[in-house]
């Protein structure tokens, strides 16, 4: 039997179905996170340890002692805090992984975009500053509009579009002053050139330096002028115009990086002068893309994840040519939650419906909070035109009710 080591187990709503999809196909599956313990995680593992994942010598001792008595076969984190954790407890037990550089490199955007400038993977010019007065000056260089990015964080959290010097020096300290609580902010802003055209992704699986590209993603943002993820759709890659050139970028950006295990979830636009990276994250997509991916294509990239890191076979091979998206719900506006239902009968409208928030909870949109969600919504469709049409559907017949919110400037 397989025996994966995961290194935090994330959040119920996004990554339930990882630790259900492991536990299905026999996977022996082993916990190392954060105290408290996830109770929802609890029958879905074999074994739970608790440990200061920010310790990671005393997260690498402790792996190698459950590994001298019960040897693992793969280390696993989807969680974009613990990357180089991983990386550093693979390779203390002598399991594939990243390597330390490329964990690092996957992890700070400064050294990612030297990384692609190194290797000519066309992306984004970038300047590195440490203040509003830097950032007016790189903005001159680069050219508006740019893109105001924090170094290391991820989710979109602090990254938003500037016009104008005026507008720069209005927002500078967004991007900032930006902390997601799990991860250890590491100092300096981007100033980005701005890349239009849709955004993509592109979920991959790793094995050896081998880039197994498994799905391709279609992004929505809002609330300029920041990047909100809004939702996705999936669909077999081959079936998106340009694919082979937004394969042979995406193969690229990863033999900069040096990524040669594990899966990977790359962000890129599509411009007028073609694909320009935007960033590659060593693990796997969050939102559950890589759950919609399932259902459009029938292409498993957890299992196929797992595979890579523990010797098993790596191939790619799509079962259906489905659209699956993912609709985030958010409030119309700040408030606190009163109610949240949906029509009766409207359950037939979609594959899956989650609340992430409930009542008396606070909500507040972009600046004041990122990613505060009501919940979201799965629906598949033959057709993109058929699941754009029932996503839509689908947030019309819930029903949201909100009152004011409680804190005066929430």
């Amino acid at each position: 039997m397989t025996h994966l080591l995961v290194i935090s187990v994330g959040t119920e709503v996004y990554r339930r179905y990882i630790l259900e999809g492991l536990r299905s196909t026999g996977v022996r599956v082993t916990v190392v996170q954060s105290a408290p313990r996830q109770p929802w995680a609890v029958p879905l593992v074999d074994v739970t340890y608790e440990a200061d994942l920010r310790d990671r010598t005393g997260v690498v001792e402790l792996a190698e002692k459950i590994h001298a008595t019960e040897p693992f076969d793969g280390v696993l984190t989807y969680d974009e805090a613990h990357v180089e954790l991983a990386a550093e407890v693979a390779e203390a037990l002598g399991l594939p992984g990243l390597s330390r550089e490329a964990a690092a490199r996957s992890r700070d955007k400064r050294l990612m975009r030297e990384a692609f400038r190194e290797a000519g993977v066309p992306s984004a010019r970038s300047v590195l500053t440490m203040t509003a007065d830097g950032a007016a000056e790189a903005a001159a260089l680069v050219g508006y509009p740019v893109v105001l990015k924090p170094r290391n964080l991820g989710g979109s959290y602090g990254v938003v579009r500037v016009d104008d010097e005026e507008r720069l020096r209005e927002l500078f300290h967004v991007a900032v002053g930006a902390r997601i609580s799990r991860i250890d902010s590491v100092p300096g802003v981007l100033v980005e050139e701005y890349l239009e055209g849709p955004e993509l992704s592109v979920e991959s699986v790793v094995q050896d330096g081998r880039v197994h590209i498994c799905g391709l993603t279609e992004k929505e943002v809002g609330f300029a002028p920041y990047f909100e993820e809004l939702g996705h759709i999936c669909r077999k890659p081959s079936t998106y115009p340009g694919y082979p050139e937004i394969e042979r970028v995406v193969v690229a950006a990863h033999d900069a990086l040096g990524i040669t295990y594990g899966a990977t979830h790359s962000e890129l636009r599509i411009t007028t002068r073609g694909p320009r990276m935007i960033e590659t994250a060593a693990r796997l997509g969050g939102e559950k893309i890589p759950y919609a991916t399932r259902l459009a294509t029938g292409v498993d990239q957890v299992a196929l994840a797992v595979a890579a890191l523990t010797g098993g076979r790596v191939e790619v091979r799509p079962e259906r040519e489905l659209f699956a998206g993912v609709r985030m719900v958010y409030p119309s506006r700040d408030g606190r939650v009163r109610a949240l239902g949906h029509r009766p009968g409207a359950e037939e409208l979609w594959h899956e419906l989650v609340w992430h928030a409930s009542p008396g909870q606070d909500m507040a949109l972009p600046p004041r909070g990122f990613m505060t969600r009501l919940g979201h919504i799965i629906a598949v469709e033959p057709s993109h035109e058929a699941l754009t049409a029932r996503l839509r559907d689908s947030v019309a017949a819930l029903t949201i009710a909100m009152d004011p919110p409680t804190v005066s400037g929430a």
